[in-house]
């Protein structure tokens, strides 16, 4: 992610922060999981394609290199899968990626100390790329003080995206929806502190 859009990241958050309570930390990451099931399946999906055009090919080909010609191409699948985040969406179900990304984002909440604030204030905001997937975890005295309804239509709105740039610029339009609740719900106070960082936390899978 470019440092230009990882500063306005950490702007909007100053922003929102400096008419409330709340404290937001966003996690980036690549992935929620490092899904090697798939790349393993891609990897038999090109040994079984190589092989059955080796068997049923009207050429001929030495079987010495019939199974070298198989594991090679095996091993291409895997890389190639592991590189190409587009094969591996193939074959990660809706299922698989809202159930990766949501623990994902209770081991973050953990993780980033998002559960340890004074006041429980903390919102947890992940940004899982791969699955192309935007959760929220607030702490409990954020999430009782926002109305059910309105932590739904966010999830719904910004929650899953079609594209990279569709998934990052929802996360913008999210952080611009939180100012006026989180402001009107969770004013500043006079003695408030600063307790977790502005700054987008990415983390590479």
């Amino acid at each position: 992610m470019k440092e230009s859009f990882v500063d306005k990241i950490e702007e909007a958050v100053k922003e929102i922060e400096a008419g409330s309570s709340a404290e937001i930390v966003v996690s980036v990451r690549q992935s929620s999981a490092s899904y090697r099931e798939l790349d393993l399946l891609w990897s038999l999906i090109f040994a079984l394609g190589v092989l059955a055009y080796k068997i049923w090919s009207p050429y001929y080909f030495h079987p010495d290199w019939i199974l070298i010609n198989v594991l090679f191409c095996a091993l291409f699948g895997f890389l190639l899968s592991s590189k190409i985040a587009p094969m591996r969406r193939v074959f990660l179900t809706s299922g698989r990626r809202e159930s990766e990304t949501t623990k994902t984002a209770q081991s973050e909440f953990v993780r980033l100390g998002v559960s340890r604030t004074s006041g429980r204030t903390g919102l947890l905001i992940l940004v899982s790329r791969l699955e192309r997937k935007l959760v929220m975890i607030p702490d409990q005295a954020l999430d009782h003080q926002i109305v059910p309804t309105l932590w739904e239509e966010w999830h719904r709105k910004f929650g899953t995206a079609s594209s990279d740039e569709e998934l990052l610029s929802g996360l913008m339009e999210l952080l611009q929806s939180l100012r006026g609740p989180l402001s009107r719900q969770l004013p500043r106070t006079d003695n408030d502190v600063n307790e977790l960082p502005d700054r987008p936390v990415q983390v590479a899978e």
